[in-house]
């Protein structure tokens, strides 16, 4: 689970599922994936990616980023 210390910017690698663009990180002490408006994905799946936080996680929704 992400906490308020997460960094501003992760890597990790890009999918997209059913139309869901995410970000899974690469360290595995951070257990959300990332969300990635379609608009602001510019990734092909697989691809490994640096993500800047935009909006961090809350009780109900996964954190947004956007891909550097």
């Amino acid at each position: 689970m992400l906490s308020k210390e997460i960094p501003q910017q992760l890597v990790g690698r890009y999918f997209n599922e059913s139309g869901i663009s995410f970000v899974r990180a690469d360290n595995p002490r951070i257990s959300q994936d990332i969300l990635i408006p379609a608009e602001r994905s510019g990734a092909m799946p697989g691809q490994i990616v640096v993500v800047d936080i935009v909006e961090p996680p809350s009780r109900n929704n996964l954190p947004v980023g956007h891909i550097c």
